[in-house]
């Protein structure tokens, strides 16, 4: 048995940062969303995850749209979803993935420069998408409207995942831009879930711990800094996260199986923030 039917997560997502989220592609595709608008500066990851696609689904099923945008830039935002708008007519879900870890650094040592453009990036840009995707769903009928078998106390105009941080809510040394910059996304998250509600768009944060992908992973000590604190100390599973894991909770969140769950953050974190 199938853990989503057809009418958890039709019609179609947009999902940001998508070069460095294939996993979460590839959730929506194999949940049978029909279409995926893929989001990202990298336009050589951006082929990368269609032919992920493409192959895991051995070209029978979701179908994806490529598009190159700068989330730090209101203009390029703004222009991209039009061509989504244009392309898709609607969206029925976003995952909003795209960041950047920032600048290493104590305050005393941040420049204010790096501290900006972690801002522009993790917040900032989540504000920038999230507005042009509200904006959509907004204007969109429900979707029970338009695909068949979704309950009416289930239907919803859109759903909006936010990827935060388990550091948004406990630091870590040396991250005080990123830590910052992933609060601001909680908070933003659940006054969107506040303001939408009355219209069925539901808005929610994912809180990922310490989770195998490019970002912990862009070198090696990083990568050996972060398991040595986050994941041999401070988890209690005692191992990384696997994106895929991070993945599920995001499908599951955009699905009407999780019609009446709004403004929360979930930790997906193997116990992180339960020390």
């Amino acid at each position: 048995m199938a853990l989503y039917g057809e009418t958890d997560v039709p019609g179609n997502v947009v999902i940001t940062g998508a070069a460095s989220g294939k996993a979460v592609a590839n959730a929506f595709a194999k949940a049978k969303c029909s279409s995926l608008a893929l989001l990202d500066l990298d336009e050589h990851g951006l082929s990368a995850v269609r032919a992920s696609i493409t192959e895991g689904q051995k070209g029978t099923a979701s179908q994806a749209y490529l598009y190159t945008c700068d989330i730090s830039n209101e203009s390029s935002v703004i222009d991209t979803f039009r061509k989504i708008q244009h392309d898709l007519g609607r969206i029925d879900y976003a995952v909003n993935c795209a960041g950047v870890p920032g600048p290493e650094k104590p305050s005393h040592e941040c420049d204010a420069n790096d501290f900006d453009r972690t801002i522009a990036i993790n917040l900032r840009g989540i504000f920038l998408c999230a507005r042009e995707e509200i904006r959509m769903m907004k204007g969109q009928s429900l979707d029970a409207e338009c695909y068949p078998g979704i309950p009416a106390v289930r239907s919803q105009r859109g759903a909006i995942v936010n990827i935060a941080s388990g550091l948004g809510v406990a630091a870590m040394p040396n991250t005080t831009a990123y830590c910052a910059s992933k609060a601001g996304v909680m908070a933003l998250t659940r006054s969107d879930a506040v303001d939408y509600s009355s219209h069925r768009i539901r808005v929610n944060s994912v809180l990922p711990g310490a989770t195998q992908t490019p970002m912990s992973h862009t070198n090696d000590t990083r990568r050996q800094a972060i398991e040595a604190v986050a994941v041999d100390v401070f988890t209690p599973m005692k191992r990384w996260g696997k994106a895929e894991e991070i993945a599920d909770v995001c499908l599951f969140l955009c699905s009407n199986k999780a019609s009446f769950v709004q403004g929360v953050a979930v930790p997906v974190d193997g116990g992180y923030l339960a020390m």
